[in-house]
């Protein structure tokens, strides 16, 4: 899988959270189970969002690294094939889901798919409820204490070139 990470940004905010941003090379979205597989046995996990503080200092993050489209973050929806779509949001890490940023009419399982994985989308940065249909282009990653690799960037126990 090909991946620059195009930016990160250590110790944000009164949470103390590192976070990354990275695009896929060859534009093709993973899809969030590929992504989540990639990052689980690291240091690192799909960002998550529990305050309104963190979500602005992560939309300013990736409008500030120049980075543009939809990016996965950790939300998912459980079990898959949830009848009622704004119910078993939940975070990986396990922390409460009570903060949301649904952008209008969303989460919607758009055209009927069963969209069970949250996406920040450029539109305001507010959430959307995705199925991975091939339009994300990338993830935001959060991680604490990660050890920096020779060049003073995280070493995610994943491969990843640095946007130069």
């Amino acid at each position: 899988m090909a991946l620059t990470m195009v930016a990160d940004i250590y110790d944000v905010g009164p949470y103390g959270h590192d976070y990354a941003i990275f695009v896929y090379d060859d534009g093709d979205d993973k899809g969030w189970n590929a992504i989540n597989d990639l990052v689980a046995g690291s240091d690192a996990y799909l960002a998550t969002i529990t305050s309104q503080a963190e979500q602005d200092t992560i939309a300013d993050f990736i409008v500030n690294s120049g980075a543009t489209g939809e990016f996965w973050l950790g939300g998912r929806q459980l079990p898959p094939d949830q009848p009622d779509q704004d119910a078993g949001w939940n975070w990986v890490t396990g922390e409460e889901w009570d903060y949301i940023n649904w952008a209008p009419e969303e989460p919607n399982d758009y055209l009927g798919t069963d969209e069970i994985h949250l996406i920040g989308w450029q539109d305001g940065w507010a959430w959307n409820d995705e199925a991975s249909l091939g339009n994300v282009t990338g993830y935001v990653i959060e991680y604490d204490d990660c050890d920096l690799g020779p060049t003073g960037k995280a070493n995610f126990g994943f491969v990843a070139k640095y946007k130069k």
